[in-house]
């Protein structure tokens, strides 16, 4: 999402398999932008509150849950290292974070080899496709995602986020998400995985 740093901006996330009334109520107080497609691979391990995601397989990016407020998350970026890289550049793009491979620092990586070493700790990728519909104003920006998972039907996700929690309580009441509960990308595929009998992505799928 376009605008300040995400260091300011608070976000509230909702996943489902129909969500058209909160899409058409967020289509009515926000103006549309530009839609664009992207794909992601999570990296997820044990904890949910760091996100490690492969972006287009050009760039390897985590982020951490910083604070929680009245029900809203704020997430920080905390290093990004764009692909093919040298281990020395991915090791110091994250040096302050522990839970990830160690890239021999003469080595160059790229998307598939860093898939690998993250396989090698323990970390489970998941490739998610995002169809993204953004909407936005000076206060407060939204969007609308239709996410296509290997092994998961079809599902949704409405998001809003911004730095005034008043105006963000505000929206989630028009949008008709005043009870739902704030679930980030790690925490809902982390969740699905865990669910006994469901379809699970093939760990071993080249990029």
């Amino acid at each position: 999402m376009k605008g300040k740093s995400p260091r300011s901006r608070y976000e509230f996330r909702v996943f489902g398999y129909d969500l058209r009334t909160a899409v058409k109520a967020l289509v009515t107080i926000l103006p549309e932008e530009t839609p664009e497609t992207v794909t992601d691979v999570y990296l997820l391990g044990r904890d949910t509150g760091r996100s490690f995601k492969l972006r287009d397989c050009a760039r390897l990016e985590l982020k951490c849950l910083h604070d929680e407020a009245e029900g809203f998350e704020r997430w920080v970026p905390a290093g990004n290292v764009s692909l093919p890289a040298r281990g020395r550049w991915i090791n110091s793009a994250f040096s302050t974070n522990a839970a990830m491979p160690i890239f021999s620092e003469d080595e160059e990586y790229d998307a598939q080899a860093v898939l690998s070493a993250f396989r090698h700790i323990g970390s489970c990728p998941v490739a998610v496709t995002k169809h993204r519909m953004k909407y936005a104003t000076d206060t407060i920006r939204g969007e609308h995602v239709r996410l296509t998972i290997e092994g998961m039907d079809d599902v949704e996700s409405v998001a809003v986020e911004g730095t005034d929690i008043r105006i963000l309580t505000r929206t989630l009441r028009q949008i008709g998400l005043p009870e739902a509960d704030n679930v980030s990308y790690p925490e809902f595929l982390s969740s699905w995985r865990s669910r006994p009998g469901e379809r699970q992505p093939d760990a071993g799928t080249d990029l």
